[in-house]
């Protein structure tokens, strides 16, 4: 499906990933010590590149944020929810006179956001006493 047509967000969209490929972008092969080859594409780094300049192999990349990049793409155009519905709450949230930060919108989204929630409160609860040692000391 054509994002420009569905409405879905794309990964050029993603900020994290529109912020690593202008990184990629503003460093030429050359200012890496890579040999700039007949058959490039792109100005700057390519992923495998930066990777390798890292000290990262691919396989890692592809294991994390290319396993991400897939399933946003696996979704396109399928999302759950209602776009007039959607667009309705967030004017509601915009025009409220203390609009939220985050805004989630649908059932999937609250219910992801809520475990990782859980999630989040478990792992402060098991570190508390490690977290709360890094006070000074009381006077």
């Amino acid at each position: 499906m054509d994002p420009e047509t569905t409405g879905a967000v794309t990964a050029r969209d993603n900020p994290l990933g529109r912020f690593l490929r202008t990184r990629r972008e503003r460093l030429s092969p050359e200012d890496a010590g890579i040999p700039y080859g007949p058959r490039r594409r792109v100005a700057g780094l390519r992923r495998e590149e930066v990777a390798a300049l890292a000290e990262v192999s691919i396989d890692d990349y592809a294991e994390t944020a290319g396993a991400r990049r897939a399933s946003t793409l696996a979704t396109y155009g399928r999302q759950p929810g209602d776009p007039v519905r959607a667009s309705e709450a967030i004017i509601t949230a915009v025009g409220s006179e203390r609009p939220p930060l985050r805004l989630l919108l649908g059932r999937a989204a609250y219910d992801v956001a809520s475990a990782r929630l859980g999630t989040l409160r478990t792992t402060f609860d098991t570190w508390r006493d490690l977290t709360l040692s890094a006070d000074y000391p009381a006077s």
